[in-house]
């Protein structure tokens, strides 16, 4: 959901999705996002609790290989983080020149990149709803889950 919600908001062309857990990408965490200027978004998913460390360990193996990315978005879906924990990854972050962003739920984050995007923003729901199907169908998601998620805008 959350590559599609980028492709929606920033075009698919600009949006670069990794297999899960595929250690070997070029790319940085799990979506990159190419953005104007030659800059990078990265953003990494993670359906467990995030901690400073973990954050940290992201952000120095990134910039140290991707000299492009100064933006990050963490997009946390377990129900146990709590993002008031990680004050001294948002500070060792911008010590390193990097801004991050964190988003403890869906919502949040569809809003934050429904306000970066360049879509007309009373289509950007339909057109985000529309993307999310695509990405999930070209990353082979469960032919079920997709057509309940279908199911849900009738």
């Amino acid at each position: 959901m959350a590559a599609g919600i980028c492709d929606a908001a920033f075009g698919k062309m600009n949006v670069e999705v990794g297999g899960i857990n595929d250690p070997d990408r070029r790319s940085p965490l799990d979506i990159a996002v190419a953005l104007e200027g030659g800059t990078t978004l990265a953003i990494e998913v993670r359906d467990k609790s995030v901690r400073n460390h973990d954050v940290m360990a992201s952000l120095e193996k990134t910039l140290q290989s991707h000299a492009a990315v100064r933006k990050f978005a963490f997009l946390m879906l377990s129900r146990s983080q709590s993002i008031g924990e990680l004050d001294e990854a948002a500070i060792w972050a911008n010590l390193h020149g990097a801004e991050v962003s964190f988003f403890s739920d869906l919502m949040a984050f569809f809003f934050a990149m429904k306000l970066q995007s360049a879509c007309d923003v009373g289509g950007f729901e339909g057109h985000c709803f529309r993307a999310v199907v695509r990405r999930a169908e070209s990353l082979g998601a469960n032919r079920a889950a997709i057509e309940s998620l279908v199911d849900l805008s009738r």
